[in-house]
Formats: C-alpha cells, sequence, structure tokens
C-alpha cells in the first residue's frame, strides 16, 4: 500500500446531544465537560509525556507537557492514543475515522499507516512495527490483534491460532518486542499474551476481577495493568508476566504507562470533573500532579 500524507488536523469542536426522557424526538443540552487528561506515553529520553486531552471546547487532542509540568503544547487536534516511536521523532496516534497514522514531531506531518480501521496502536521498541486493535474489515469478527510496519503498508492479523476471538484491544509490547500483551474481553477481562508470531499464548485473571490496560514495564519483569470491579473506579496494580506477584500502585487510577527507566509509572487519575496526568513511583509513595487538565 502507497502511503499517503495529509496535512495537520485542524481543532475540532464538539457538542453533546442527550435524549430527552420521551418519545418525541432529542434535546440538545448546553453541557460543560470538565477537561480531561488521559492515556499518557512517555518519550525515550524521559523528558516529555504525550497524551489525549479533551473538553467542552474540544473533542480529542493529542498534547505534549515536561515531566515537570511546563512546556504543554498541542501536538495534533483530532487525534487519540499517542505512542512514542523508540528514537523520540515522532507519534503513533488513532485519529477519528478510526485510523492508524504517524505524526511527525519535527514537521507536523501526519501518514496514514493503513486502510483498516484500528484502535490503541503500540510502538514495537524496536522501532520497526505498530501493533493494533482491529476487526479486519470485517464486522462480524470481533476486534483482534493486528500489526503494520512502522513505514506504512499492508497491515496482517497477529496469527493467532483459530479464527478471531473474543475482543482483543489496548496491545502493548514487551521490550524486546518478542511478546504482546492486550485486554482480552470475556465474561471477565482479563490480560492475553502471546508472541508475535501467535504461538505460545497464555493469559493472567484474578476471578471476579477486571483486568485492563496492560502496560508492559521495560525491564520486562513486570506489566502495570488497571483492575477493577464492575460499576467501580479502577486501581493499577503491577503483576509479573508468568501472572506471580500481584502488588497494588495506585488506587483511583487508569492507562498506566512506564518511564524508560522503569522507576515511575505515568497514569490518569480523576480529581472532581478534571481528569490529570499524574506520576508514581514503583513503590507507590511518592504520587505528583504532572498537569493538571485546562
Amino acid at each position: 500500500m502507497r502511503t499517503r500524507v495529509v496535512a495537520p488536523l485542524r481543532l475540532l469542536k464538539v457538542g453533546l446531544v442527550l435524549a430527552a426522557g420521551s418519545c418525541t424526538g432529542i434535546d440538545v443540552l448546553p453541557v460543560d465537560l470538565g477537561p480531561e487528561d488521559r492515556n499518557p506515553s512517555w518519550s525515550p529520553d524521559g523528558q516529555w509525556i504525550a497524551f489525549e486531552h479533551s473538553d467542552s471546547s474540544e473533542a480529542a487532542a493529542v498534547y505534549v507537557v515536561g515531566i515537570d509540568g511546563t512546556g504543554r503544547r498541542r501536538v495534533l487536534a483530532g487525534a487519540m492514543d499517542p505512542d512514542w516511536s523508540p528514537d523520540g521523532s515522532a507519534l503513533v496516534v488513532n485519529l477519528g475515522g478510526p485510523t492508524i497514522a504517524r505524526v511527525s514531531l519535527g514537521s507536523g506531518n501526519v501518514t496514514v499507516l493503513t486502510e483498516l480501521q484500528g484502535y490503541t496502536p503500540a510502538w514495537s521498541p524496536d522501532g520497526e512495527t505498530i501493533a493494533f486493535s482491529s476487526n479486519g474489515g470485517d464486522n462480524a469478527n470481533p476486534p483482534d490483534l493486528w500489526t503494520v510496519p512502522a513505514s506504512g503498508g499492508t497491515a496482517s492479523r497477529v496469527p493467532l491460532h483459530g479464527p478471531p476471538r473474543t475482543q482483543l484491544s489496548q496491545v502493548d509490547w514487551s521490550p524486546t518486542s518478542a511478546r504482546l500483551v492486550a485486554a482480552e474481553h470475556a465474561t471477565r477481562h482479563r490480560l492475553f499474551i502471546a508472541s508475535r508470531d501467535g504461538t505460545d499464548t497464555s493469559r493472567i485473571a484474578v476471578p471476579g476481577l477486571d483486568l485492563d490496560q496492560p502496560a508492559w514495564s521495560p525491564g520486562g519483569d513486570r506489566i502495570a495493568y488497571v483492575r477493577s470491579s464492575v460499576g467501580e473506579v479502577g486501581d493499577i496494580w503491577l503483576v509479573g508476566p508468568d501472572g506471580s506477584g500481584h502488588r497494588a500502585l495506585v488506587a483511583g487510577a487508569s492507562s498506566p504507562c512506564w518511564s524508560p527507566d522503569g522507576a515511575h509509572v505515568a497514569f490518569a487519575r480523576r480529581q472532581g470533573s478534571t481528569l490529570s496526568i499524574w506520576v508514581v513511583d514503583t513503590l507507590g509513595q511518592s504520587i505528583r500532579a504532572i498537569t493538571p487538565s485546562n
């Protein structure tokens, strides 16, 4: 496939439409959405965090901010779910559509990587491949794991044994780029691990709880994830890739991502109507806000 380059997107506006409590139609209500910063991704040099921002005037955009909370700037409007390239020169994002694309941090140019619709793209640590969740263009299939070259081209399904299975999403890579971890949405959500050639699969589950949003540590010895009960705000936990050593890290948090040295985890946490990016050390002792959203 020939990749195409599109100009940087302009600011998107959003309105909220709520159904009225009657059968006569739909009312448009003035709703002021609180600012929300979510889905952080730490730069390879450890100095910046990319994240997704939205508020009452902006549906979604990708921003970056310094780890000291300064230098906040918008990178691309209409984009979500950023993940850094290993060389720090670009981000892979999800554009409305949904479309998997790469944005250059130098020029601002955006390159669409695949014609397939997909979600939650993740850049492999070796820099060669983007993993994402997609139904492969067949709406009869649940979302599954796919990959595409980081330069763009033909996407291919991770050759898991058997047909597409229960929904797999929120994919991340092991630090060697040899394995993938994803959230498997079965009766209860659990973590699903497979080698990139589809063999050697395993699952991590906790009875009665949902496990989502996995993030593999740079050292390869831990996976951060969100643990929750139905209807409750999740907490971030750590676990070994073999399913051993579950340990609570921080309560009331989501979207974990690791610092390059593996010493800290960035995450999203809500206070009132505001969702902000925070950072915690791996002992759960030192917590500080990076954004807050505004």
